[in-house]
């Protein structure tokens, strides 16, 4: 906040210093050229969507209508929005001032380095794992959940020969802070000029599209945040007071069609490595991790070697049994000596991993996001122990042995 002291004063001609001392005290007059700014403690952390409510909302929507009843007091309007993340932290702006910002708050609450930078994608082409140049299952387990025109917060690392999508900003929705309707004036017996006498009330509606129903109702985690931005004031000047406020009531209607609602909840399983670029090596045992929603008692897991279009419903030759009817415990120690009983081979590049349902009456089954690599054990340790996988690629410390 800067101050400005309106005031006359003089020296003497035989002052050998300028002193004094002032006290600015609330309420206080202001004039407003505020940028956009999210408060610090504003962040809030949803629940997450039960699979029943999930699958309910999923197959059997109709349509989501938002609605909010705004009643602004403060002495001026602006803007309001709710972004929504699946990160408990929002940079205020995307320019590029507001990243680097953004940055250096990263590195004393994250330990980033001073070297990262970060950038916003916006177009899934650019995030399509067949260039492999930014590194997405962080964010999405599949790029096929890519939304265009959402924007995708990158990191570039110089240890690092990948980009990294760490998070996605969506705007859940913006509404318009109404300005007052009356302020009190220079005549006025009560309040003080420049203050709020009329409060803005307003009332907003709209239609959620599907991709923001499919972020809510996601797996994982989501978190809000409000963002504020406030019209200037120009030569206005306005009174704020302890009364002032923002009464914000909102809430989300789905209307979803009574034949899903009331049939049976689906099953649903989702990879979550290896998901795409990882490179493993021979001697070391991988631990195969997934995430099942509903009833899902054994697992069949398999290995599929090449590009090629996968199908539950057509299962072949080319499908490698690793382990058939495993419990279904959400992980599985896979060792070197399992791939290459199954494939027959000692390393491959283009290898994806599929889990399906064991139930022989089920189609429930998830595939890698993208193809990784199984090596020979050349480059499997270090002097320093084990290889580290960084994001896909393979980042040494020492001389290899």
């Amino acid at each position: 906040v800067k101050a400005r002291m309106d005031g006359r004063g003089a020296i003497s001609a035989s002052a050998k210093k300028i002193w004094g001392s002032f006290t600015i005290k609330m309420p206080f007059l202001v004039t407003m050229n505020a940028p956009p700014f999210i408060p610090p403690t504003g962040i809030s952390k949803l629940d997450e969507f039960s699979h029943d409510n999930r699958n309910k909302i999923r197959h059997s929507l109709i349509e989501s209508e938002f609605a909010t009843n705004i009643e602004n007091s403060l002495p001026l309007g602006g803007e309001f929005a709710i972004l929504l993340s699946d990160q408990p932290y929002f940079p205020k702006d995307i320019t590029t001032e507001a990243l680097g910002t953004f940055r250096d708050t990263m590195i004393t609450q994250y330990g980033w380095d001073s070297t990262d930078v970060l950038y916003i994608v916006n177009k899934c082409d650019s995030l399509s794992p067949a260039k492999g140049d930014i590194y997405i299952f962080n964010v999405m387990s599949d790029s096929s959940q890519c939304v265009d025109g959402m924007k995708y917060l990158v990191k570039r690392s110089l240890d690092s020969e990948v980009d990294t999508v760490i998070s996605y900003v969506d705007t859940l929705f913006r509404i318009l802070l109404p300005s007052p309707l009356e302020y009190y004036s220079d005549t006025s017996t009560v309040g003080h000029p420049g203050q709020v006498l009329v409060p803005g009330v307003t009332s907003y509606s709209s239609i959620l599209d599907a991709n923001r129903i499919f972020l809510l109702t996601d797996y994982g985690d989501h978190y809000v945040v409000p963002r504020f931005s406030f019209n200037q004031t120009g030569d206005q000047t306005v009174f704020f007071s302890k009364y002032d406020a923002i009464d914000i009531k909102s809430f989300i209607t789905f209307r979803l069609a009574n034949t899903g609602v009331f049939g049976a909840t689906e099953n649903d399983i989702v990879i979550l490595k290896p998901n795409g670029f990882e490179n493993l090596f021979a001697g070391d045992d991988y631990t195969i991790r997934w995430r099942t929603y509903g009833a899902i008692e054994t697992v069949d897991v398999f290995l599929v070697i090449g590009e090629k279009k996968l199908d539950v419903t057509d299962i072949d030759e080319d499908w490698k049994v690793i382990e058939e009817g495993l419990e279904n415990e959400d992980s599985f120690v896979w060792s070197h000596s399992s791939f290459i009983d199954a494939s027959g081979l000692e390393s491959h590049d283009n290898v994806r991993i599929i889990i399906k349902d064991s139930d022989p009456d089920s189609e429930v089954y998830d595939v890698s996001g993208w193809y990784f690599s199984v090596s020979s054990g050349l480059l499997g340790r270090t002097s320093t122990g084990s290889a580290v996988i960084n994001r896909g690629k393979l980042k040494r410390s020492g001389e290899t042995r």
